[in-house]
């Protein structure tokens, strides 16, 4: 299976004068996408016949060409597409990928490199080159000589991700090309687990940064790549002149040789960033990043009036605190529009609430519309943060989207879960709803009753899932009805997960009945009653009589 797109240019009202030259510019194609993803028995010889016959200049702009997992193309097809590209002289858009093609060469590659290096008028570029192990310097080199010629680049995206032979000075060579594009507007780079980029190649890439007066957007992926030090960060971070940057998208996941110095650097590249407006930076598995160095990263000093999304990852950094959530606290404090906003802390084992209840209180009174929070295994939160999670998602008057996991939160008892359920309830602008509370021991009657209340609470939500897997002592109650019967729920999608509740009966079964019935919308139902033994076929066949009103119901137990 492939996909093929073709487009024309469109028809104009002309004058007669010109009307033989539109019906053979009408010939002439402009746009061209092709998709062999995954189609794994495609060979050269099939590329060769679509391409190899072109012998004219083309008039194409735009040209998508996908051979992802195409794993009996070699060098054969390289040299056909070097033919093709030398004939597109007005090629304006590219985007190639190759990812996991593993025949391709060092040399075949360069040459292909070489042929799109004659598209002079090329503003856009894709590449994908994920996992071809094999590659080494001559692909740097290749790249190059394309940003030498290509003057005109805007958009440039790189992946080079789990090419572990890529080496720093490989990497060099390439970011010392990056200078040369001054009108870049977009750059990506991904480097995941190259783990021999070294000092050198930070260092190089600093200085084109610095030489990139209009760039707005800026992802670089670094997971992985082990050789990055607290020096070759402060390197990276160095440059001051990138005024412009409107969104940041770092990744150095894994990169455990981060410390101190690494996080003052960022902070010092943030307060430059006066315009941001998209943030993500992800550090999780940096073990060595501790309070001090968070809070030399998140200054409050940094002025962030224009951002609106913000995504912080810290998963696993074990030797975060309380001390960290405060210096956090005060970095958000300095964004008042947001309205996205990210945070993962999951094994972050030395955070309490009291941490927490700093991020929360930051956050409250802030446009959010979306936010996600995860706190899997923080095993230090107990019930002194309910409140101020409560507050903070009663103080969001446009929340729409809203996700918590609260895996292995232990010591959150029953009434404390029920208050966080509880802020949630009463939100007619809720539309999504993810709350995940997997191993807690303590919820029972109270939490059980929430949910369900929550639900006929917010008549506009759309979708929901709630994990209760495992929480032994979760027993059957039923929640308050709606306020007003007449106003049925909008609820298209439900998920409860009840697996393991072992205590939950048919009254259960009999209660979600009563739900279902004021969700005429819903269109899709999927239940876990797994080593619940005391729910019976009785109990379930409640539900089931549904069946007719729902397209698609799962419904998981020992039944089978």
């Amino acid at each position: 299976f492939f996909f093929l797109m073709i487009r024309r240019p469109p028809r104009s009202t002309q004058s007669r004068s010109s009307a033989a030259s539109d019906v053979y510019k009408r010939q002439l194609l402009e746009d061209f996408q092709l998709n062999f993803s995954s189609c794994t028995n495609i060979s050269d010889a099939a590329i060769s016949l679509l391409f190899g016959g072109i012998r004219k200049s083309l008039a194409l702009k735009h040209l998508k060409l996908n051979f992802s997992n195409c794993r009996l193309l070699s060098d054969k097809t390289c040299k056909v597409l070097a033919g093709l590209f030398i004939r597109c002289g007005v090629l304006s858009d590219l985007g190639l990928r190759f990812a996991k093609c593993l025949n391709f060469s060092d040399s075949s590659i360069e040459g292909l490199c070489d042929a799109i290096s004659s598209c002079s008028l090329l503003q856009e570029l894709r590449f994908d080159f994920e996992g071809l192990r094999h590659l080494t310097e001559r692909v740097s080199s290749g790249l190059a000589k394309i940003l030498e010629r290509c003057s005109y680049m805007q958009g440039l995206k790189t992946s080079v991700s789990g090419c572990i032979n890529i080496k720093g000075p490989t990497a060099a060579r390439y970011f010392d090309a990056l200078e040369l594009t001054s009108r870049l507007r977009m750059l990506e780079l991904d480097f995941t687990s190259c783990f021999q980029v070294n000092d050198n190649s930070c260092e190089r890439l600093s200085h084109s940064l610095a030489a990139l007066p209009y760039l707005t957007e800026l992802h670089g992926t670094f997971a992985g790549c082990s050789q990055i030090t607290a020096k070759n960060l402060g390197e990276f971070f160095s440059p001051d002149q990138i005024i412009a940057l409107r969104r940041l998208d770092l990744s150095f996941d894994g990169c455990y040789k981060l410390n101190d110095s690494s996080c003052t650097s960022l902070s010092k590249f943030l307060r430059g960033c006066r315009f941001l407006s998209h943030l993500r930076v992800c550090l999780s598995g940096c073990n060595a990043l501790a309070d001090k160095n968070l809070g030399e990263e998140f200054d409050q000093n940094a002025k962030m009036d224009d951002l609106k999304w913000a995504s912080l990852e810290f998963d696993s950094c074990y030797k975060l605190s309380d001390l960290g959530c405060k210096s956090l606290s005060k970095f958000l404090q300095s964004a008042p529009s947001l309205v996205d906003f990210v945070l993962k802390m999951s094994e972050c084992s030395s955070i309490t609430g009291q941490g927490l209840t700093e991020i929360f209180h930051s956050l409250q009174g802030k446009p959010i519309q979306n936010i996600n929070l995860d706190f899997t295994s923080c095993e230090k939160i107990q019930d002194e943060a309910s409140a101020p999670l409560a507050s903070l998602l009663q103080s969001l008057a446009e929340l729409a989207s809203l996700a918590i996991n609260l895996t292995g939160v232990s010591k959150i008892s029953d009434s404390g879960a029920a208050m966080i359920l509880a802020g949630v309830s009463g939100k007619e602008t809720l539309r999504s709803l993810d709350l995940v509370f997997y191993g807690n021991n303590q919820l029972g009657i109270t939490s059980m009753r929430a949910w369900q209340s929550l639900i006929y609470a917010c008549p506009a939500l759309f979708e929901a899932r709630f994990t209760f897997f495992e929480c032994f002592e979760l027993q059957d109650a039923e929640g308050e009805g709606p306020s007003n019967p007449e106003k049925k729920s909008q609820l298209n999608r439900l998920d409860v997960d009840f697996g393991w509740c072992r205590d939950l009966t048919d009254v259960t079964c009999a209660n979600v009945a009563k739900l279902l019935a004021f969700c005429p919308s819903l269109n899709e139902l999927r239940l876990n009653f797994l080593g619940c033994a005391k729910v019976t076929k009785a109990g379930l066949g409640q539900i089931e009589h549904f069946e007719g009103q729902i397209k698609s119901l799962t419904i998981l137990s020992h039944f089978g």
